[in-house]
């Protein structure tokens, strides 16, 4: 057997986040076996003859291994079948590879049936690994070595390029100090297409982080502005991204773009980081004359402000102004009566207050300490006006009072139920889970989603 397959072997069977120094030179040599190159392979993986890192993955995506073809196939599928009847499996990287595989795979590579040659799918036997265990810096390098194995000037496949997009994301989850090597990366390449498919993997990370690089890119290249766009709205979930201003007027730049797809992406990339800076604007682009971009407008808004008017700008315009005189006159006077020793006036504010949308993250950060009141029916209507207001960005704080005492903790998770719509138990770790988040540092800064 030639040294490709075994550069192949070393990579998938090693422990991810090690790179060896010197890299393929660290390879072992072995003459050509005499039985199938399908059953070498597997012999290796269950003898344990091989233990090389995964950096080797890069030699691995450069040359043919036919032999493994049909198991990473089997490998993709959706439906785990019947495990194979094989001895058990040396490492955890080869276990979780051959996991679900059934025999008769396995038998058709030992017996000798030749799968087709092809260096994609040898590029994605890498991302599949790097998904399930890549995490270190090592690993994010190894992924951008794999993505950029092509012949010269031709196209990425895009099935490779959407798996390296996903891999990359599921690490950057696991270790969020990967975006520092991702915007080097992207900084670094002269090659457009790889710089736009490192942004897209920041977008795939669906966090703050990725979209802030993201921002960097808008208006550097006109032609991948759309797609860059698309993946800040692609990126957060139930807690939103939060982005400084400046990057958020970037978005809105593209509200006026004579490109539709432009001013339809950016209103939705607007929605996703909750602009509400950009209400306004995207009032006005409920008068687009292109029906998508009028959609985009009506989901941002909607989503913003949580409210839930029909797609018509006069109400949408009617009501903002509304709520913004409201604000003006009596808001401040409302959130004062929160610290009131009243009990009245604290009601009294909690029903006005929740009825404002348009500042429901202002005044919710305003109700969060209310909860730990020993009061119960204040308490109580607290909740309701935190459901009523659903601002996504009292939810983390709402996990952190998951700590407190024992009725508090109660009150934060029913909360939390009833803004989320989701069932669980007054657990942090499992919040945190549903909700994206990491736990909190001191620094007030958050750990990567594990």
């Amino acid at each position: 057997m030639h040294a490709a397959r075994i550069v192949m072997i070393g990579a998938l069977a090693a422990p991810f986040g090690t790179s060896p120094a010197g890299g393929a030179e660290s390879l072992p040599v072995a003459s050509a076996p005499a039985v199938h190159p399908g059953k070498f392979v597997l012999d290796l993986f269950q003898s344990r003859a091989i233990n090389n890192s995964a950096g080797l993955l890069t030699e691995l995506a450069k040359r043919d291994a036919a032999e493994t073809a049909e198991i990473v196939d089997y490998i993709m599928m959706r439906e785990p079948p019947a495990k194979p009847a094989t001895a058990s499996r040396p490492t955890r990287s080869v276990n979780l590879l051959l996991e679900g595989v059934p025999a008769a795979a396995l038998d058709s590579v030992r017996n000798g049936a030749p799968p087709p040659e092809s260096k994609a799918i040898i590029q994605r036997i890498g991302f599949i690994v790097l998904e399930k265990l890549g995490r270190t810096a090592g690993d994010f390098a190894t992924a951008a070595a794999i993505l950029q194995v092509r012949e010269s000037r031709a196209a990425l496949d895009p099935d490779v390029s959407a798996a390296f997009e996903t891999a990359v994301g599921k690490m950057l989850r696991r270790n969020a100090d990967l975006y520092r090597s991702l915007e080097t990366a992207a900084a670094a390449t002269a090659d457009p297409i790889l710089r736009l498919h490192f942004l897209g993997a920041a977008g795939a990370g669906g966090g703050s982080e990725g979209a802030k690089i993201i921002c960097k890119y808008l208006g550097k290249n006109q032609s991948f502005d759309a797609c860059l766009l698309q993946q800040i709205a692609r990126g957060g979930g139930i807690v939103p991204i939060e982005l400084e201003r400046e990057q958020s007027s970037r978005i809105a730049d593209y509200f006026d773009s004579r490109d539709p797809s432009l001013r339809r992406e950016s209103a939705l990339a607007a929605g996703r980081v909750r602009d509400v800076g950009a209400i306004v604007a995207l009032i006005q682009l409920l008068r687009d004359s292109e029906a998508g971009v009028r959609d985009a407008a009506h989901w941002a808004l909607c989503t913003i402000t949580g409210a839930a008017f029909r797609p018509d700008p006069n109400k949408w315009k009617y009501w903002y102004d509304r709520e913004n005189a409201w604000w003006d006159s009596a808001g401040s006077d409302a959130l004062q009566s929160l610290t009131s020793s009243e009990k009245s006036l604290i009601v009294g504010a909690l029903r006005e207050l929740s009825g404002h949308k348009l500042f429901r993250d202002a005044i919710a950060a305003k109700i969060l300490p209310i909860l730990q009141s020993e009061q119960t029916d204040i308490t109580n209507i607290s909740v309701a006006a935190l459901v009523s207001l659903s601002s996504p960005r009292a939810l983390p704080e709402l996990v952190e009072l998951l700590d407190s005492t024992p009725r508090t903790r109660q009150i934060a998770n029913d909360a939390l139920k009833q803004i989320t719509g989701e069932s669980a138990g007054p657990d942090k770790a499992e919040w945190r889970a549903i909700l994206g988040i990491g736990a909190r540092r001191d620094d007030g800064a958050r750990e990567p989603v594990r």
